[in-house]
């Protein structure tokens, strides 16, 4: 989904409460991920949830693997600031392992999101091809028809 169509989606007001807009379209350096991951949850409804979920659930797996595996996350997390003390003690039980796991896929938020984001209209785009999902119903035209006499 491209920046300009995002941007005519949302509303005139910026998240800083000035308006900043050109025909209705919001300024491009004002929209953030949280608004655009909004735009296409209300957009792509359904199918952009389940693959979002999908995705976290493999980020959170997969971090799991990466800590419980044993490569050395305790090195990497000391240079980023957690004390030895604080690590020796989440690092000693199989729930450390998962809040460790889970810390690093929170900070992968995101990421995600934008993946979210970029593959969800190609998601869809797909499906509906192969019949899978109903075509978008499109608004009717908001000017009155005019009979002749």
């Amino acid at each position: 989904m491209s920046n300009r169509l995002i941007a005519r989606n949302l509303s005139s007001k910026s998240t800083n409460g000035d308006t900043n807009t050109t025909n209705g379209a919001v300024n491009q350096t004002n929209i953030s991920t949280l608004q655009r991951l909004r735009v296409v949850f209300r957009d792509y409804g359904t199918c952009a949830i389940i693959f979002h979920i999908a995705v976290s659930l493999l980020s959170v797996g997969c971090w799991y693997m990466v800590v419980e595996s044993g490569i050395d996350i305790k090195t990497w997390m000391q240079k980023i600031g957690f004390s030895e003390k604080f690590l020796q003690s989440v690092f000693t039980t199989s729930a450390g392992t998962f809040i460790v796991a889970y810390a690093i896929h929170k900070t992968t938020a995101i990421p995600r999101a934008m993946l979210t984001i970029s593959v969800t209209p190609l998601i869809v785009r797909h499906l509906r091809r192969i019949g899978w999902m109903r075509k978008p119903v499109v608004a009717a035209s908001a000017s009155p028809k005019v009979s002749k006499p």
